[in-house]
């Protein structure tokens, strides 16, 4: 399976695009854009949601993974992506171990 990894805007500018990945993974949608644990500023996640919402209006994943450990936060981040059929991971920058979050553990 093709998952790149950031630059959801290669679905506008080349179409065909979508018709080569199964989806993408998409990180600081919601938090950690500019520092761990602080929310994305609005139009940069709405930018982001724009795009991506090209991969699931085509049928493909959207896979999200921001950085916050903050309950509030991780709670935030995986309501709001779960609301636009995206599937969430809310995580550690270094990715060096698997992050369970209490409340929302894979199926």
């Amino acid at each position: 399976m093709i998952f790149p990894q950031n630059a959801p805007q290669l679905a506008a500018l080349a179409p065909e695009y979508l018709d080569i990945v199964n989806g993408i993974g998409q990180e600081e949608i919601y938090f950690g854009y500019q520092a761990d644990g602080d929310a994305t500023p609005a139009d940069v996640t709405a930018e982001m949601e724009r795009y991506l919402d090209l991969f699931t209006d085509a049928g493909k994943f959207v896979l999200t993974v921001d950085y916050t450990s903050d309950v509030e936060n991780v709670d935030l981040a995986y309501s709001r992506a779960w609301a636009k059929g995206y599937v969430p991971l809310a995580t550690v920058r270094d990715l060096d171990r698997l992050t369970v979050n209490e409340g929302h553990r894979p199926d």
